[in-house]
């Protein structure tokens, strides 16, 4: 595997997105809703047409813009994550929501290593996707096919509807 698509030990992913991080991330959440950034994203996918849809959030964290998708009227939303970190805030924020009947949370699904264990969906959220700046050996290098690293502060944010 080509070593921009992240550690090649995903219990690293842990170290960052881990429940301190994800308990701040739901706080946010649950006082402000969502940021622009994701609103936006959640505005475009129910523009072009959500009800009944099925999503596909790769990183999606705690879940936020699956839960807005949800609640507009998706009809089931998979979230892809190699940390499991989010996990407790996740599940609670999809009870109070009411919505955890139509999510499914899988831990550990590299989608680079194992496409086909994801069925296909019809909206694929790629908002919070990271790479690890330290999988390569040179120090502040990266092979040039790779993205700039990204970090949780500073997130790739596309849409495909």
């Amino acid at each position: 595997m080509d070593p921009c698509c992240g550690p090649r030990d995903s219990r690293r992913y842990d170290a960052v997105f881990d429940s301190v991080f994800s308990a701040a991330v739901a706080r946010r959440y649950a006082r402000r809703g969502l940021r622009a950034l994701e609103r936006g994203i959640v505005d475009f996918v129910v523009g072009a047409g959500i009800v009944g849809a099925s999503v596909l959030e790769v990183g999606g964290g705690i879940g936020e813009i699956q839960l807005e998708l949800l609640k507009r009227g998706a009809a089931r939303a998979v979230n892809l994550e190699l940390s499991a970190g989010n996990e407790e805030d996740a599940v609670r924020l999809a009870e109070a929501a009411g919505v955890v009947h139509r999510l499914e949370r899988r831990v550990g699904v590299d989608l680079a290593l194992a496409p086909g264990e994801v069925e296909v969906a019809d909206v694929v959220v790629l908002h919070r996707v990271v790479s690890d700046p330290s999988s390569d050996d040179r120090p502040g290098k990266r092979p040039s096919k790779c993205p700039q690293p990204m970090t949780p502060r500073s997130p790739m944010s596309e849409v495909h509807a």
